[in-house]
């Protein structure tokens, strides 16, 4: 079923001339205590009947191994790779989860040596309003905490 349902979105993307694929990705740990990544691509769809924005999960993989950015990376590729994307990379939208920036940097640097392009990791990283919204509203609802707060907007800067 899955293999049918990538056959079609893969024939969406192309159907539909896509230009540029964006992404938005989250790592979640499950009750079992397993780590789900989800990534969602996000593109244009310039169909002269249609032209609006769409949006479909690619994948809810569990992440083996490490918890750690790399480890991301190679799944987020072999997704990547699997819907024929490799040469649509877009932008990023993400919370600031302190692996996302090694998650990108390490994308970037896979999409040179295999494809031959570069891109600016950093540029492409674009922060979840909503998530940054949150950390801001608990600082004020926690007040006394502030110094986590501190923490997580200093994870924010160095990435």
């Amino acid at each position: 079923m899955y293999q049918e349902q990538q056959a079609h979105v893969i024939s969406l993307f192309k159907k539909t001339n896509v230009r540029q694929v964006n992404f938005s990705f989250d790592l979640w740990k499950g009750p079992n205590h397993r780590y789900y990544l989800g990534i969602v691509a996000h593109w244009f769809d310039v169909t002269p009947t249609v032209n609006k924005v769409r949006h479909v999960l690619l994948a809810l993989r569990n992440l083996t191994g490490p918890y750690s950015g790399e480890n991301q990376g190679v799944l987020l590729w072999k997704i990547i790779q699997n819907f024929e994307l490799t040469e649509l990379i877009g932008w990023f939208t993400l919370d600031s989860g302190a692996y996302n920036g090694i998650t990108l940097r390490w994308l970037s640097e896979k999409v040179e040596q295999e494809i031959g392009w570069w891109f600016d990791y950093k540029e492409r990283y674009i922060r979840c309003f909503g998530h940054t919204l949150n950390l801001v509203v608990e600082a004020f609802l926690i007040g006394a905490h502030y110094s986590n707060l501190k923490r997580a907007l200093n994870d924010i800067k160095q990435e």
